[in-house]
């Protein structure tokens, strides 16, 4: 059976009546979406929904893990677990057909609904070993994009992963590619606190999956052995960063990242994470080991021919006319790199650095200054590739060595260059350290050139070829050589925090503008460049900001842990009548366990109307609480349960709110609980024991917490001091 969604076709033959995988309420959100908007409007929506599954299944970078991929319209393409179509476009508009598989009927309508103007798009629904036999078995390219680590589901054998692959090669033309995104086992972010994306649980895979279940990962070397158990000789890894769901940039073993280019590493979307190290810092130390294949966040393996592409970049988190993609690429052994429109009204902006090239080369002829070559290629635009280091990195090498000498001595080369023919109506907005290149002009003397720049320190930096690699920016009119200085040295400064200390405790980064009092102004005048190019919506990075889930700065809880330990003192208040003062306060020992659990044993008199209990004197919660008075319970506060009176001859009052799960959350520093006790019987001797979890809280954790709870209230009584406590957070 078949049913038509504008012009594409839905296969029913195999589907069994039933979702049997299913994301809940979302896809009757996303399925409306689809069939009410078109894919335009999906950018204005997600910034609306402000929700990780609205932003992960319709957002148009996902696009961008295969959209480099040397697909033609002679093409013919599997998509196997196609999903609610975040590739399907992608793959629809390059290919000359494409058939996709998956197991819902609501995710293929939502597929079907955004793509429906697309003729070329058949999905066939239900479990892929009852369709795999009807599939042909000449695809150019069969993909499997986040679908491999479930292999054993659709597999239901001793080998499934296996099994899987050899299934999937039946389908695969002479000369066709398998391409399989999938995250690595031992990616970084793992090690540093993120959940494993897909049990959603912390150090789960890098433990190999101790409680089972259906999904497996694999490190480098397992995908390797399980390619070869298939006879499987020929395959090429590349390495989506900051992984494959959201790709920015693509490396391969033939060009992998360098040292300081691997900075965006917080993309928890879909939920909260650790913080136990800089990510950063650490790939820059597995960078200069040679160990970063082995600890990239994600895997994308090419079964079949390599691609000419060795890297890819994409700059398309910006206005659509402005969105385009750089690849460097090998073809018989020469280098070149080629931008490319990423989307149709981006072809001006390309074919503009014609133009820019040509004016820039008249600008800085006699400079000292090359600019990269640029040809027309189509409907890209093709550039030399030029070996050598960034300048940039000659400025950190300085840095690192204490040399001040040769940092300003290469400085006042580039501001030499910057002012050069500044009157001229023709300008490079970013002209950046990182925007040139010291070294050789062309590949072929690279080795040799760039030798010899090393071994001559900075001196050699400063007589060696600069080359300006990257002129996107340049526009029709003159700007003052000191203000892209300023520029320049604003953007260096807003890397690692190791150079704006070292700038500001040589007086360099004052020199150049880059005082602490100017920060804020340099940083608004940066934004409004990048609104220029955003024309108004939002980047990824504006969006994790939205919706983004919380960090916890396992490093700087373990300081602020060890700065609080003075304040865990457990104090008592006794009201024997002439109510609460310090003079009749004491200090109880031994109440903490294992800093986390509060049991503590407290005798008092016949005539006590009162204990007053402050269980620390900074911000702090209590859970699970227990309360008794000569051995019977008067109040308890179980897991996920309010807390909850067993009498009416015992009240309480505390002066914090009451978190979901019944749980007391203190937002000052004077945590307190009452227990009124003038109504009970009393002996002569008696004893009030309490027991409780306990986490102490920064004042930052304890905000955190109001503000997710802006309207709860005190367990019992009025609201007290509400509206103080509200003016409190407002601070």
């Amino acid at each position: 059976m078949t049913e038509q969604i504008g012009n594409v076709t839905l296969d029913e033959t195999y589907y069994g009546g039933t979702d049997l995988y299913c994301d809940g309420d979302v896809e009757d959100t996303l399925l409306a979406i689809a069939r009410d908007h078109s894919e335009e409007e999906f950018a204005r929506i997600i910034e609306e929904q402000k929700s990780w599954p609205v932003l992960y299944h319709l957002s148009r970078f996902r696009e961008n893990i295969i959209s480099w991929l040397p697909i033609t319209r002679d093409s013919k393409v599997l998509e196997i677990g196609a999903g609610c179509g975040a590739i399907t476009g992608a793959l629809s508009k390059r290919a000359g057909s494409v058939t996709c598989v998956d197991l819902s009927k609501k995710r293929s309508m939502i597929n079907a609904y955004r793509h429906q103007k697309s003729g070329n798009i058949t999905i066939k629904i239900g479990n892929f070993k009852d369709i795999e036999p009807s599939l042909d078995t000449d695809y150019d390219f069969v993909l499997l994009i986040g679908v491999f680590e479930y292999g054993q589901g659709y597999i239901d054998t001793d080998t499934p992963y296996e099994d899987f692959l050899r299934i999937v090669r039946r389908h695969c033309a002479p000369q066709g590619r398998i391409v399989i995104a999938i995250e690595n086992k031992y990616g970084l972010k793992y090690f540093a606190g993120c959940k494993e994306d897909h049990v959603g649980d912390y150090f789960t895979g890098l433990e190999d999956y101790p409680a089972g279940g259906g999904v497996r990962t694999f490190g480098r070397d397992g995908l390797i052995r399980i390619m070869e158990r298939c006879g499987i000789d020929e395959y090429h890894f590349y390495y989506p960063y900051p992984d494959y769901k959201f790709m920015t940039t693509l490396y391969s073993d033939a060009y992998l990242p360098r040292v300081g280019e691997l900075t965006n590493n917080m993309r928890n979307f879909d939920r909260e994470r650790m913080a136990l190290f800089d990510e950063k810092n650490v790939y820059d130390g597995l960078i200069r080991e040679g160990r970063y294949a082995e600890f990239a966040n994600s895997f994308l393996v090419v079964i079949g021919e390599p691609t000419e592409q060795i890297y890819v970049k994409y700059s398309n988190d910006r206005a659509q006319q402005y969105a385009i993609r750089t690849d460097i690429c090998v073809s018989d052994g020469v280098r070149y790199v080629e931008k490319h429109p990423d989307a149709p009204k981006a072809q001006a902006h390309i074919q503009k650095l014609l133009e820019s090239y040509e004016k820039l080369c008249q600008k800085y002829e006699g400079s000292g200054l090359s600019i990269n070559t640029c040809e027309a290629a189509g409907e890209a635009v093709r550039f030399a590739y030029v070996e050598g280091g960034t300048l940039e990195e000659a400025l950190d090498e300085c840095l690192y060595r204490d040399d001040e000498e040769g940092f300003l001595a290469l400085l006042a080369r580039y501001e030499e260059i910057a002012a050069y023919h500044e009157d001229m109506p023709v300008s490079d907005h970013d002209l950046i350290f990182a925007n040139i290149l010291i070294g050789a002009e062309d590949s072929g003397a690279a080795a040799k050139q760039s030798d010899a720049v090393v071994s001559k320190g900075w001196s050699g930096k400063l007589s060696a070829p600069w080359t300006l690699i990257d002129y996107e920016w340049t526009f029709p009119e003159a700007e003052d050589g000191a203000e892209l200085t300023k520029r320049a040295m604003f953007v260096y400064a807003s890397g690692p925090e190791i150079r704006r200390r070292w700038l500001f405790a040589h007086g360099i980064a004052q020199r150049y503008g880059i005082a602490p009092e100017n920060l804020a102004r340099l940083q608004k005048e940066e934004n409004e460049f990048q609104q220029r190019v955003m024309l108004g919506q939002r980047s990824m990075a504006q969006l994790y900001e939205q919706m983004g889930q919380p960090v916890t700065p396992v490093r700087d809880l373990v300081l602020a842990d060890q700065a609080m330990e003075p304040f865990r003192r457990f104090q008592v208040y006794v009201d024997a009548g002439e109510g609460f003062s310090e003079e009749q306060s004491f200090f109880m020992p031994n109440v903490y366990q294992d800093r986390s659990r509060v049991n503590v044993r407290i005798p008092f008199a016949k005539e006590v109307r009162a204990l007053r209990l402050d269980p620390a004197l900074v911000p702090c919660m209590l859970y699970n609480i227990k309360i008794c008075v000569n051995g019977r319970c008067v109040y308890e506060q179980t897991p996920g349960a309010g807390g909850k009176l067993t009498g009416s001859d015992c009240s309480i009052s505390q002066n914090g709110i009451t978190a979901p799960g019944g749980a007391m959350v203190f937002i000052t520093n004077d945590p307190n609980l009452t227990v009124f006790l003038d109504k009970m019987e009393r002996a002569e001797e008696n004893e009030l024991t309490m027991e409780a979890g306990i986490v102490f809280l920064t004042d930052e954790a304890a905000k955190s917490l109001y503000r997710q709870h802006p309207d709860a209230t005190p367990v019992s009584g009025e609201p007290q001091g509400k509206e103080k406590r509200k003016a409190f957070w407002k601070r």
